[in-house]
Formats: structure tokens, sequence, C-alpha cells
């Protein structure tokens, strides 16, 4: 999405503009690639890449390359990582943008263009030989609609294919909407168009960078964003008309919901009528209300994805700074459940926390027997993200050192192999295990000996079995389907 919002802004103020997807399941950046890389951007003014922490390492080795053959030629890093780490980041980068990239990169590339001094461009930090200019971060755009749709023209882009980098066509764009993961109802592959209604979360969670963002740019204008509901609407179709095979639109902001009931009621009508096709988003506990979920379900919501975290209220509040009792997230669990014929709710548990003590632990799978059927379940591993509460936390406590933190995917690589424990085991699938099944789990002496580091290797050989078997069923189910 950030990508092709900058190239759609910079093109909308003249500028050429190349663009080069290295998905990081690629993996390392081979020989052939690197090659491939220096004809394309051998007639370029400014080389900028965006990065992720987990993408930092492979950002480093890349930069190095493109400075080594590239002497005049600024290279510029943007996206979370460089916000949040300014001081690592111009190590390596000769201008690291901090926050939203649009009026930054169009003014950096104006001033390129006409020769002017760059390195007075707010919101940007620029290496200069020894010496690095430190610029305040700029003031937030509080108005995203004046920012056109993200570009989908497929001319100046590649994309990696089988170790090569390819000129991206029509069909590659079309192909990158096909969603295995968020099946429609009737049990056709969704092909989602990925966008964000706003920017921004009103949430501090310890483990997220949002709650740095938060600090960062105090008093430079709102974090927490939103387009309007005309712009939203109109970006769908604009973009459903280049792609007609999109059946369905992913919501991809932080949480979707925060906002208030008349606004989405609002957006619902408008949906409904002008888009009509379902929809997916994200949510929290504390934003849910019951006329919103029923304005949305009639919109045609099919999913919603629920951040739970823990079913421990001590983690929850002392760990994460996430102040929601259990007791009101049952009962956002239970509206949910009301409209179980119409969406299917996800709910997102965080893994592999050292913090935890093994009666937090039973907790949340205490709290998962409370949880009504059907739902699934997505777990995502612990990471330190550099700078955020919980690593400053993590550091000051020795659980990490400064060299092993966010860059690494995560604890559990390092403390147990990445193996699958029972705690693991029982959240993933609970949606399967009958209740009286997992109700026997509940018990705490039963607990222990399960989680205990024998039963590991036990666990990850049946959830094996279980990811083989699935993905058999749904090859049969695809077959029949045919």
């Amino acid at each position: 999405m950030g990508m092709r919002g900058l190239s759609s802004v910079l093109k909308s103020k003249g500028h050429n503009v190349k663009s080069i997807f290295l998905n990081t399941k690629t993996g390392n950046v081979n020989k052939r690639i690197r090659t491939q890389l220096l004809e394309i951007c051998n007639d370029s003014d400014i080389i900028c890449i965006s990065l992720m922490t987990k993408d930092f390492k492979r950002s480093v080795g890349l930069t190095n390359f493109l400075k080594k053959h590239f002497k005049n030629k600024p290279v510029a890093w943007g996206g979370i990582h460089p916000t949040l780490c300014p001081e690592e980041s111009i190590k390596y980068a000769d201008i690291v943008c901090r926050g939203d990239g649009e009026e930054f990169l169009v003014e950096l590339v104006d001033r390129l263009e006409k020769g002017n001094d760059i390195t007075s461009t707010a919101g940007g930090w620029f290496r200069k030989g020894s010496k690095v200019i430190k610029n305040e971060v700029r003031s937030i755009s509080q108005n995203l609609d004046e920012y056109p749709i993200p570009d989908y023209d497929h001319k100046d882009k590649w994309l990696v294919e089988d170790g090569d980098l390819i000129p991206m066509t029509h069909e590659h764009q079309k192909e990158e909407f096909k969603n295995k993961f968020l099946m429609l109802k009737d049990g056709k592959p969704s092909y989602c168009y990925v966008t964000q209604a706003s920017r921004g979360c009103p949430h501090r969670c310890s483990y997220c960078s949002n709650a740095m963002f938060l600090e960062i740019f105090k008093g430079k204008g709102k974090v927490l964003r939103r387009k309007s509901v005309d712009y939203v609407i109109k970006e769908i179709n604009q973009v459903r008309k280049m792609f007609p095979s999109i059946n369905a639109v992913n919501f991809y902001d932080d949480t979707f919901f925060s906002t208030t009931d008349e606004e989405i009621v609002k957006f619902a009508k408008a949906y409904k009528k002008e888009v009509g096709i379902p929809f997916f988003c994200l949510a929290s506990p504390l934003t849910l209300s019951e006329s919103k979920i029923k304005a949305l379900v009639s919109a045609g919501m099919g999913h919603i994805q629920l951040g739970i975290q823990s079913g421990s209220e001590r983690i929850n509040k002392e760990i994460y700074k996430r102040h929601v009792p259990n007791k009101l997230t049952l009962e956002k669990i239970r509206l949910l459940n009301k409209y179980k014929d119409k969406i299917t709710p996800s709910y997102d548990f965080i893994v592999d926390n050292p913090y935890e003590t093994s009666n937090d632990l039973l907790e949340t799978i205490r709290f998962i027997y409370q949880v009504p059927k059907p739902y699934r379940v997505q777990l995502f591993s612990l990471v330190f993200y550099p700078h955020t509460g919980l690593y400053d936390m993590a550091l000051k406590d020795g659980i990490l050192d400064k060299k092993m933190s966010g860059y690494e995917k995560s604890l559990s690589k390092l403390a147990n192999k990445g193996t699958m424990n029972f705690y693991a085991f029982a959240i993933l699938y609970s949606p399967f295990i009958p209740k009286l099944i997992y109700k026997f789990f509940t018990f705490k002496p039963i607990f222990v000996v399960l989680n205990s580091r024998p039963f590991n290797i036990v666990f990850e050989y049946v959830s094996r079995a279980a990811v083989y078997l699935n993905s058999k069923l749904m090859i049969s189910k695809n077959v029949v389907n045919r």
C-alpha cells in the first residue's frame, strides 16, 4: 500500500517513478537480481527503500551494494523502522524519512530536481560526510483525501519471480489480490483489495510502534486520521474498474472501528449501496459496539479480526498496557457471536512471552474455554521491536540484549527453537476441540504436565499432521468444486 501511494503522489506532481517489489518471502537478493537492480536504477536521481524492522539486515546489505556502485545517488530510507530508529538508520542511508512520506518525498524530489539544498527538508535526517543533520518531524497531514489513489499502473514496475526481476504485468497485479486465507462464504477464494480507511491507532500497547508514534509526533497534529467515506468508496470503485476480479475488500486499518457509531453507520450505508461486496477488517474490544457491528454486517462484513493477545489480565494490563478486562472482551465476543451466520471472527493471541507464568498461560486457556464457537485463531510470536515500551522493559530486566531484539523473528527461535508446545497448540486448535475435552485442559496439574518440554515434540508433530490433512482436504474440496 505504502509504495503504491508514494508512487501515485510523486507522479501527480510530474515526477517519473520506478517501483521494485522485493517480496521478503524471496529471501536474500541474489547476484542476478543485484545486477538487474543496477540496470533499473542507473538513470534514477534518488533510490528510496521502504522497510520494517524485519527487513533491516537485508536493507543494510542492499544499501551498501547500491552505494558502492552509485557514488552520487542518495539512498533514502523510510517506513516504520527508520521512523523509530533514525540514529541507527542514518549510519547506512544518506537520508532518513520519519513519518508519512508523501509531503516529505515531494519536497525532497522537487529540491533535487531544481538543484536546491535538500538537507533542510522537514521530517528528514541527512548524512553529510561525518555530520548528521537532524530536522524536526513534520506536522501530520490531517486531510488524507488530498492524496491520489494508489498507483496500480503496471508500467515501470518490477517484481521477483523464480530468482529473477521481471517487469510487472496486469496479470501479476491481479494475482496480487488473491487471498487464500480469506475465503468467501461460498468457498471461493477472495480476490481482496487491501486498503486503509484510516491511519494511526488510539491505543498505546507496549509491544507496538503506534504507541511510540503518539510520542514522536506529539504536538504535530492528530496521529489517528480517517479518509472521508466518499473518498474510500471512490478509491475502491476506481481500483475495481481496473481489476474486475476483485470480489472482496480487506480494510487493514489498525482499528477500523475507532470512530463514532454515526460515522460507521454512514460508511455502511454508502458501502452497501455503491460497492456491495464482502469486506474484512480489524478491531479491538474497546472500539466495538453492537450498533457498529450490526451496521457493518448489513453492509457485507464477512470476517473480523479481533486482538485479544492474552487471557491473563495481569499480562494485558501490566506487560502489554492493554487495560481491557476479560469480562468486557467476552461481552464483545458474544456480540460478534450473535451474527455467527454472517461473519467469521478471528481472535489474535501472542505467544512466546517470557513474562508469562504457568498461571498466566492457564488463565488464557480458561478464557478461551468461555469463547463461543465458531471462530478462528491466529498466533503471533512476541517480537521486541526497538524503542517500544516492551523492548525497553525487556532490556532493563535482562531478558534481551541489544544484539537480540526485534531483528530476530521471535524469542521462540532462541528459547525453544520454534517448537509448537501444548499451550500454543491448545489455543490454535481450540475452535476444533470439543468443549468437554477442552475443559480437561483447564485443570492446572494436567496443563502443567502437557505443557512441559518433553511433550513439545508430540504437539509439534500433531500440528504438522493437522496442517497436512487440512491441505489435502482443501485440495479434494477444490477438485470437487471443479
